[in-house]
């Protein structure tokens, strides 16, 4: 039921860089900074959005699970939670991907992912017999945390960017602002989702807004993209 949820949900970075990478694919043959810029903006709107989804999930899994799948499903509370903060680490390597891709790199990128295959194979053997399906939960977010490591560092070295410290700990910050607000609105008896849909995604926003993660031409773009 879990994993069900992270599939469905994981559906989110795949479409946004479909529409990315004839973008990153063009820009890499230019030497006037525009893939840069493209692969800026994709790592940093990922991150944003994974964030939030890892943070939200987790807070409310224990909410989520039955009404998704029936009261019979709790026990897949555990895993969700795990599982939560995959798209935290695991959304920004569709941008990384995607990159490493568009510049020619894609064998490279085929044989570090069967390596992350392994490390997985092998957390599971691992862990599966002496925890279960939580075993199992963990087995698949070490890797995706180890490649989140590597493949962003890698992609930013590559294109002689520096990693974007300080934007992630304000976005951080704005998370961990939104989180607030979203445990202490289901405390005290608002709608779920008017809590999930209205409530923390205005909060998390304007964190964002106030913090400089997004800037004036960061809105204007959202701006295009939902009159597209």
């Amino acid at each position: 039921a879990a994993t069900t949820l992270m599939g469905m949900i994981k559906l989110i970075p795949v479409i946004f860089m479909r529409a990315m990478f004839p973008v990153f694919s063009r820009a890499s043959t230019r030497e006037d900074g525009s893939l840069h810029k493209a692969y800026q903006k994709s790592f940093t709107y990922l991150l944003i959005l994974g964030l939030a989804i890892s943070v939200g999930t987790f807070l409310t899994a224990e909410r989520i699970v039955p009404i998704v799948f029936g009261d019979g499903f709790g026990a897949a509370v555990p895993a969700l939670r795990i599982l939560a903060w995959v798209p935290l680490v695991g959304f920004v390597g569709y941008a990384n991907g995607n990159l490493l891709i568009a510049m020619g790199r894609e064998k490279f990128f085929m044989v570090s992912e069967g390596l992350f295959a392994v490390v997985y194979a092998v957390l599971a053997f691992l862990l599966v017999p002496a925890f279960g399906y939580v075993g199992a939960s963990y087995a698949m977010l070490g890797p995706t945390v180890i490649g989140f490591v590597f493949y962003s560092a890698l992609c930013h070295r590559r294109l002689g960017l520096a990693l974007p410290w300080k934007r992630a700990l304000a976005a951080a910050a704005a998370a961990g602002l939104m989180a607030a607000c979203v445990y202490y609105s289901l405390r005290i008896g608002i709608n779920l989702f008017a809590v999930t849909l209205l409530i923390g995604p205005l909060v998390y926003g304007a964190a964002l807004y106030l913090l400089r993660v997004l800037s004036r031409e960061d809105l204007t773009l959202l701006r295009q993209a939902l009159r597209l």
